[in-house]
């Protein structure tokens, strides 16, 4: 069907009848391959359309008249504040988005409430502070912690910088990003200089609990209802030197999440991918592979696929585990981190075709799949989605603007996309918003509109690890929240025209 679209906008060209009716035919052949420019819209939501893309056009044509203004076009780091000032954003965010199928169990919460997690739980915190940028961090009962450590309180008492100075290596936000990031290599440097304060914070088993809750309540906040993360198996703790194993941690993510559920009743669940790192031995993934199988044995429900994470350039490539993974075929889910580089032949994008031969449903980022022509056809017959993560990827430098993204063809093309947030905590955001807008203003024909964000968000529910069954159920209540949304846009706007 498209290459006979493709063919009659040829043969109109060459008839050279009307020049004008011509272009104006090939500029719409074109758009129309994009996501979700071909859903069927209703009238309502039409109207709803024309609201949303007034919004779009105004914060367009400004940026397109100074693009000093066009906040996509600037660092995130520097506009991020601005960003929640948009009209755009203020609209995206009451989109119902389906689901989140990106995230890393230990960062997935924003960094301010992570932070504030320090003031929560401040009577057993201990520091040791090394200005101007160490210190370390760790719960211990009075009289336990090691030689020169204070808590927390005497720390900020002695140090009007000391917040300051913690809150900095928690994110890797700066105010002077383009001096302190170079190359990836920097970005991905500072990430892990930060594991001597979050790690032992994060793994406090209170304030993981509380980080897991909050994490899916930013969520619920940006109408997101299910939640599908990558884990590790952290070792947490607390101060009665409890043993948490990795049964108890799965324990503790499907009673919190039933507590949140009890909370928020129209929530629909979150499911775990275990992502360990690539960066290790035979032998190890191995391990890896023995310890998913028993745990999804044990929580069929709830683990539901593997990956294998870190920084893909560093690590090592999917082609040196191939015996390994293969045991995993026709037994769970990959949903393989691929082609997160900008390098083109090397190891790390060559990812990509493993991924796809050992069976991937989803490839996480996907960034140099743009380079292999054959790959996204493969991608986009097998229906094998692209997990795009912007915000991610423009804090990492593998590209400068959204507007330069892989991810613009990708959605252009009408590719299988599915928009993620990562490592909020780390990044400075909260929640999917962020990303959501980032890729709709900077990865979007100008004319792409509600169409994109509904098929956007249909991707998310399609694309999600959930059975058939639990998918068409889901399918239901997204559309119910989605036609309320439509209600409430043209019940505001017909209430704006009357003030």
């Amino acid at each position: 069907m498209r290459g006979f679209v493709v063919l009659s906008c040829f043969l109109v060209l060459c008839a050279a009848v009307d020049y004008e009716a011509d272009r104006k035919l090939l500029i719409d052949v074109s758009l129309r391959r994009s996501i979700g420019y071909e859903l069927q819209l209703t009238p309502n939501e039409i109207e709803a359309d024309d609201i949303f893309l007034s919004l779009k056009y105004a914060e367009l044509d400004e940026g397109f008249v100074n693009p000093k203004k066009f906040l996509v076009a600037q660092h995130f780091y520097e506009v991020r504040h601005n960003i929640t000032e948009s009209e755009v954003f203020k609209f995206i965010k009451k989109v119902p988005k389906g689901t989140a199928l990106h995230a890393h169990d230990l960062f997935m919460v924003s960094g301010d409430f992570f932070f504030n997690m320090t003031y929560k739980y401040a009577d057993n915190l201990y520091v040791l502070d090394n200005p101007p940028n160490d210190i370390r961090v760790g719960f211990f009962n009075a009289g336990e912690q090691p030689s020169s450590w204070v808590l927390i309180s005497s720390a900020r008492e002695n140090s009007s910088t000391f917040d300051v100075r913690l809150r900095s290596q928690l994110t890797l936000v700066v105010w002077n990003p383009k001096l302190v990031y170079n190359d990836t290599d920097d970005v991905w440097n500072r990430f892990r200089s930060t594991f001597p304060s979050t790690i032992p914070l994060i793994t406090y088993q209170p304030i993981f609990k509380d980080c897991f809750y909050q994490a899916l309540k930013e969520l619920y906040e940006d109408n997101v209802k299910y939640l599908e993360f990558r884990g590790l198996f952290p070792q947490l703790y607390d101060l009665n030197n409890t043993a948490y194993d990795k049964d108890t941690l799965m324990q503790l993510y499907i009673d919190t999440t039933q507590e949140f559920i009890n909370d928020f009743p129209d929530f629909w669940g979150t499911r775990f991918i275990y992502g360990p790192s690539r960066n290790v031995n035979q032998s190890v993934v191995q391990q890896y592979i023995d310890d998913f199988l028993e745990l999804q044995a044990k929580f069929p429900d709830f683990v539901v696929g593997f990956d294998l994470t870190d920084q893909e350039d560093k690590g090592r490539p999917l082609a040196d585990f191939i015996p390994q993974l293969q045991q995993l075929q026709n037994k769970t889910n990959f949903f393989f981190h691929a082609g997160e580089s900008d390098w083109f032949g090397e190891p790390t994008d060559e990812n990509l075709f493993d991924a796809i031969l050992l069976g991937t449903k989803r490839i996480g980022h996907g960034f140099a799949l743009i380079k292999y022509t054959l790959l996204m056809e493969m991608v986009k017959e097998k229906g094998i989605a692209i997990e795009l993560s912007p915000i991610s990827n423009l804090i990492g430098i593998l590209v400068n603007e959204a507007r330069n993204h892989p991810g613009t063809y990708y959605i252009a093309n009408n590719l299988p996309v599915v928009i993620c947030h990562d490592d909020p905590t780390i990044w400075g955001t909260k929640g999917v918003n962020y990303d959501w807008y980032v890729a709709f203003m900077g990865m979007t024909h100008r004319d792409n509109g509600l169409g994109t964000l509904k098929q956007l968000a249909i991707n998310s529910i399609q694309y999600s690890a959930m059975t058939d069954d639990q998918k068409s159920v889901a399918m239901n209540k997204w559309q119910a929240d989605w036609d309320q949304f439509i209600q409430e846009v043209l019940a505001e706007d017909n209430q704006l025209v009357i003030v």
